[in-house]
């Protein structure tokens, strides 16, 4: 079962589940071993607790994909600000007007970006003899607050984009737990299905069709790999 999808695993769980109750015969059999209506209970309940972190796990990865698509146009539109206004600082400024607005080379990481913009925007912002200057070449006190909100935008996006990738791995991780109880429910009552159809080749295929019995279930840890998540 380990090597099955996720919705293969779920499909013959269900089929196991209501191929036996649909056969008295069947019900019998396997209530000698122990199986009755309880523990087919316990497998519907476990499915459902299993599809239900499916549908999850994948809401999580679209609402993570969107938040990275938002995340990556906010940053360009951030760099470029940030870039613009530090070339037109140097180019306007002197030398210690320059060093006083603490211009820095573009850092990768987005925390330090965010920081450095920050930083360079506001010192120009505070500082009413940079302002003119740079007013005169065109760098006017309304294209700084658009460039302002746009490192406001990415820091936003940023952390938007952290909190949907914590999301996803806890998602990931719920979806994980979720089959690994759904399998082992199936491993138990394969086991025993077996044993209460020994012989009985027709009746087990309904609930144990024959490729599943060809590929007896593992308790081991192998697993499906989970939905792909979009990196940053």
């Amino acid at each position: 079962m380990a090597r099955q999808t996720m919705p293969e695993q779920l499909a013959a769980v269900r089929l196991a589940i209501a191929n036996s109750r649909n056969s008295s015969q069947i019900m019998a059999a396997l209530a000698e071993q122990g199986i009755d209506e309880a523990f087919l209970a316990q497998g519907e309940q476990l499915a459902s607790i299993a599809s239900m972190a499916v549908a999850t796990q994948d809401s999580a990865v679209g609402r993570q994909t969107e938040a990275t698509n938002s995340y990556r146009a906010a940053e360009a539109a951030a760099r470029r600000a940030y870039q613009d206004w530090a070339q037109a600082c140097r180019a306007t400024l002197t030398p210690a007007q320059v060093q006083a607005l603490q211009i820095k080379a573009m850092p990768k990481n987005a925390v330090a970006f965010i920081g450095a913009a920050n930083a360079l925007l506001d010192n120009v912002a505070n500082n009413d003899e940079v302002r003119g200057k740079l007013a005169r070449r065109g760098r006017t006190d309304a294209k700084l607050q658009i460039a302002r909100g746009q490192v406001a935008a990415f820091e936003t996006s940023y952390q938007a984009q952290q909190a949907n990738k914590a999301a996803t791995r806890d998602a990931t991780n719920v979806q994980s737990e979720a089959f690994k109880a759904l399998r082992a429910w199936f491993v138990e009552f394969s086991r025993f299905a077996r044993l209460a159809l020994k012989g009985q080749r027709a009746l087990l295929d309904q609930i144990l069709p024959p490729a599943r019995q060809s590929a007896a279930p593992s308790s081991g840890s192998g697993e499906p790999a989970p939905s792909p998540s979009p990196q940053p």
